[in-house]
């Protein structure tokens, strides 16, 4: 190849799969009218690709915790609280010194708050900590939407809403791919 062109082409391989599994348990909590989710999730893969006519294997584990803490005890105010952390570990075959292991860790909150009139207000805030990329991508992003709401018609079968993403300007939206 000429320098500085890169040509692809898909190529079928024998070898590859993906598993996931994934563990649901929610319960009540009467006495403070609220519910608590617990979701694990476990997935493995493995992929080839072919750099320079050489396969490379890649293989990747992620395994994921969530909690989910549900507050509805009002008419009025719904509240939920929750974290989420997934660890991943990805090898070469090729290259492995691009093998890694990294976590993504995410905190969050929102609250919906009905008011008279049909009227409704909404926050979100989220708090996603990246460790073990790259320089650079090692970040902390605070995130906080907000927005306002009307109900319409009878039996609120209709909503009008405006709301704000994104309110700090402070999302970089980071993702890592292993394929």
């Amino acid at each position: 190849t000429d320098q500085g062109i890169r040509t692809t082409y898909p190529i079928n391989v024998d070898g590859t799969y993906s598993v996931d599994a994934n563990a649901n348990w929610s319960f009540p909590i009467r006495f403070i009218k609220s519910s608590i989710s617990l979701n694990t999730n476990v997935y493995k893969s493995k992929n080839i690709n072919l750099l320079n006519g050489v396969q490379n294997q890649i293989d990747n584990w992620n395994i994921g915790e969530e909690l989910n803490v549900n507050f509805y005890g009002s008419k009025t105010i719904e509240l939920n609280l929750g974290a989420r952390i997934s660890f991943n570990d990805v090898h070469y075959s090729i290259g492995r010194q691009q093998s890694t292991q990294y976590w993504n860790q995410e905190y969050f909150a929102d609250a919906d708050i009905q008011l008279p009139a049909g009227f409704g207000v909404s926050t979100e805030f989220v708090f996603t900590k990246n460790t073990g990329y790259a320089d650079g991508f090692n970040t902390d992003i605070v995130l906080w939407n907000a927005g306002v709401s009307k109900y319409l018609f009878k039996n609120k079968r209709g909503e009008i809403s405006f709301r704000v993403y994104d309110i700090l300007n402070e999302n970089a939206g980071i993702t890592r791919n292993a394929n």
